[in-house]
């Protein structure tokens, strides 16, 4: 050993000009081992999905069943060619230890009869009672060169204690394996063992092992890419719904889930997701829609309060600056700054009904009100502010009202009847004729402007009281009739604010009275020319 070189290098080579102090064989590494660690990044992110995880398991099932199900028929087909083996050193040995008794101190070979039953390549060896004396014969009829088995030499004790049972050696050469059967002499002079070789065996056994390695190597590498493929089919909903929830995330939120197949998991998913999405949506449009009309409520309440605050703030100033002197001029100012109080305050009132209206935690007075008496009331009002109008109380069908009583809040439903017919008041003509018409019906709507003899009588589980104010005014124009319960709303100046008129939210406080009882308010042009404002509520249960 003097000659080999030093194991840890006692000299190092000298260093190249140039050459950075302290630079080794781990500084050259490392740039490859970084560039190799970014290059396993991705792998590693895959592993860590859910898909990634899933084939993982796939491949650790397919490789634990394959190798169990291999080992299994490996371990089997070994036992049974050692079986055969066995079986033939038995059937081989017995007849043996019979006749070859008197070759123990004999010569050998063994003679053809007895030599007859043995196989085409064997080993025998006979040993004296005492495992002093020992002879040994072998045949290679097949040819090969053999190196021949290591067998112990046994006494008669130890072969009687195998009671023929066979066990594997080695060849002295440690390069095969022999298997042998050791049973005693018939006489009782000896034992005789016979080997055979079990290369055919090792060999057979190898293949198998190998071919089982092969295929399950290579069904194992087809398991993994085709259930990786078949993960990744399956969750491809997920992808879509992650895609979906990156668009609504977005803005896009009209966007859902497509439903392949709304019977598996993950299309109950998707289902219930879309349906999810779709309240979502109508939640935000309703949001936007509030904060949009919240936003329109204010420009408007502030338009017009701006009109009487600059009609007070003005006088004022012509008071303060000397403008206004005599007796008259001073009563007529204070009496326009009056108008203009008195016009705020009633734009206040309005505000604050319809806040209170608003109210999520509003609730209505549960009192059985009489429509009919609630309609002969405001028609005495109607005919106070204007007594050349005939006001008339009727039912739905022209004839006398019936009974028509509904479960609410009298003061608001005596309000709904008051706006109604102070519009009337102020947008129609001076002595027109005006109607009040108030019945029940079994039915569950009936059309703006139609009596109730024209419809079909066929009975509704919830009856309904039906109170129309008709006037025969100019009329509304049909692209006007659905906006008018607006708050602020003016359809045009034949319907516009005179002097003195109000703010346009009249209607408004009618239209969010009547919601809060659960009914619904519409308007028409009646047959005739005017217009028909129908309210529509619930009817006491038991009228």
């Amino acid at each position: 050993m003097s000659d080999a070189e030093p194991v840890g290098g006692a000299e190092s080579a000298p260093s190249r000009p140039g050459e950075r102090a302290g630079a080794g064989p781990g500084s050259e590494l490392a740039g490859p081992t970084a560039k190799g660690r970014a290059a396993l990044a991705p792998v590693h992110r895959w592993f860590g999905t859910l898909q990634g995880k899933l084939a993982a398991v796939v491949v650790v099932v397919l490789v634990l069943g394959l190798s169990v199900t291999g080992g299994t028929a490996w371990a089997v087909l070994s036992r049974s060619l050692v079986g055969e083996v066995d079986a033939q050193l038995v059937k081989v040995v017995e007849p043996l230890a019979q006749v070859a008794s008197h070759n123990l101190l004999g010569g050998l070979p063994l003679s053809r009869i007895e030599t007859d039953s043995l196989p085409s390549d064997y080993f025998v060896l006979f040993v004296s009672p005492d495992a002093t004396m020992k002879r040994q014969w072998s045949s290679t009829a097949s040819g090969e060169p053999r190196s021949a088995p290591a067998i112990r030499a046994m006494t008669l004790d130890e072969v009687l204690d195998l009671r023929g049972a066979p066990f594997t050696v080695s060849s002295l050469d440690g390069a095969s394996r022999w298997r042998v059967v050791a049973l005693p002499l018939v006489a009782g002079n000896g034992s005789v063992a016979v080997a055979l070789p079990m290369d055919a065996l090792d060999a057979a056994s190898a293949q198998l092992r190998t071919v089982l390695i092969a295929i399950g190597g290579l069904t194992t590498l087809l398991g993994g890419v085709l259930g990786a493929l078949a993960v990744r089919r399956s969750l491809r909903p997920l992808r879509e719904i992650e895609h979906t929830a990156a668009a609504i995330a977005s803005g896009q939120l009209g966007s859902r889930v497509p439903v392949a197949d709304e019977h598996t998991e993950v299309g109950h998913l998707a289902t219930s997701l879309n349906a999810m999405l779709s309240r979502l949506e109508v939640a935000f449009a309703a949001r936007e829609a509030s904060e949009e009309r919240m936003r329109r409520f204010v420009s408007d309440a502030s338009h017009e309060l701006r009109t009487p605050l600059a009609t007070v703030r003005g006088y004022a100033e012509l008071y303060r600056m000397g403008a206004v002197t005599g007796p008259d001029e001073i009563a007529d100012t204070m009496r326009r700054v009056e108008e203009s109080a008195t016009r705020m305050g009633v734009l206040v009132e309005d505000l604050l009904a319809l806040a209170r209206l608003d109210e999520a935690t509003q609730t209505v007075a549960r009192d059985d009100v009489d429509l009919v008496s609630l309609a002969r009331d405001a028609a005495q009002d109607l005919g106070a502010l204007d007594p050349s109008r005939e006001v008339t109380v009727v039912g739905l069908d022209g004839g006398d009202p019936g009974e028509a009583t509904v479960v609410g809040d009298a003061g608001r439903l005596r309000q709904v009847l008051t706006n109604l017919v102070g519009n009337v008041a102020a947008h129609t003509p001076a002595g027109s004729p005006c109607e009040i018409a108030v019945g029940r019906i079994g039915m569950g709507h009936l059309a703006v402007g139609q009596d109730a003899d024209g419809q079909d009588a066929s009975p509704d589980e919830q009856p309904w009281v039906v109170l129309e104010v008709r006037d025969r005014g100019p009329g509304i124009a049909p692209e006007h009739a659905e906006q008018i319960f607006e708050r602020f709303y003016r359809a045009d100046a034949s319907r516009g604010r005179g002097a003195g008129g109000g703010a346009g939210l009249g209607l408004a406080i009618v239209s969010s009275i009547v919601a809060a009882h659960g009914g619904r308010v519409s308007a028409g042009a009646r047959e005739g020319g005017g217009t028909v404002f129908q309210i529509q509520l619930p009817a006491r249960a038991d009228s």
